[in-house]
């Protein structure tokens, strides 16, 4: 006769032990992407001090989208979800970087706000069906 394992509940989930690499990159998405970009917007676009630098960011993240090539992979391994939509990621950082520079914090929080949604958006509608 076999013994009962006496082990709780959520243990016995294979996710607990070996979560997939589409779930460690949702992870990384969730909790790590999503805050930093909000951090940033909500945070960082009010420090004056700062703002010099994180125009030069913007516009540099901003250059790369916009004209950089990119392989069929993300930096994590996965599907590059988002590739249409580079040039509007773009869009939304020069707008941010220019509101910056017309010293208007709030109008860069907003774009920000808006670019990190629309990320969200993009996952939830574009990645729920790749590999």
């Amino acid at each position: 006769m076999r013994q009962k394992e006496n082990r709780p509940p959520w243990t016995k989930s294979k996710i607990f032990y070996q979560p997939t690499p589409k779930m460690k990159r949702l992870l990384l998405f969730l909790f790590a992407c999503i805050p930093i970009r909000l951090f940033v917007a909500i945070k960082l676009t009010h420090v004056p001090a700062l703002r010099p630098f994180l125009v030069a960011a913007l516009l540099a993240v901003a250059t790369r989208w916009a004209f950089g090539s990119f392989g069929p992979t993300g930096f994590f391994g996965g599907n590059v979800f988002w590739k249409d939509l580079r040039i509007v990621h773009a869009a939304l950082y020069v707008l941010a970087a220019a509101s910056l520079l017309g010293r208007s914090p709030r109008a860069a929080e907003g774009l920000l706000v808006l670019d990190a949604m629309l990320g969200v958006a993009a996952k939830v509608l574009l990645d729920a069906n790749s590999p």
